[in-house]
């Protein structure tokens, strides 16, 4: 089986960080012949010597400048992407992924908590409409 995952978030501090590179990690450690991973990562992480030596993995470096940079990638330029290499699942683990699908390809998307609606004043209004926007399309 071949998993891309949307690691990106990998930088990040908080749980979304934590949890893809847990995942990762988790993923390179089982005894799976038959699982091959994929994983979009920023320009700027570094990859730790257990995971560059893992034959069943291959890392894709994605030059994101900004958050809307980001943005702008996942929902078009990854859609794109996924439909020439032709997963059999694409995992995104902190909360968004394309609202275009690309056809045949599964898709499971992680959501953490729902803080945006819960609690918004923690949440700053440009990116609490966006989450009310783009998360239900992103199942």
């Amino acid at each position: 089986m071949h998993v891309v995952l949307n690691a990106l978030c990998i930088t990040n501090r908080s749980g979304t960080g934590r949890y893809a590179w847990g995942l990762i990690d988790g993923l390179l450690r089982l005894n799976e012949p038959d699982l091959f991973l994929s994983v979009l990562i920023p320009a700027d992480f570094s990859l730790p010597p257990n995971w560059q030596q893992n034959e069943r993995v291959r890392f894709y470096s994605v030059p994101i400048a900004s958050a809307l940079h980001r943005i702008i990638w996942e929902q078009w330029c990854l859609p794109a992407w996924l439909r020439r290499i032709k997963p059999d699942l694409f995992h995104s683990p902190a909360f968004l992924a394309p609202v275009l699908r690309a056809p045949g390809v599964k898709q499971a998307v992680t959501i953490h908590d729902l803080a945006f609606l819960r609690y918004p004043q923690t949440i700053p209004l440009h990116r609490r409409l966006f989450y009310r926007w783009i998360i239900p399309r992103s199942w």
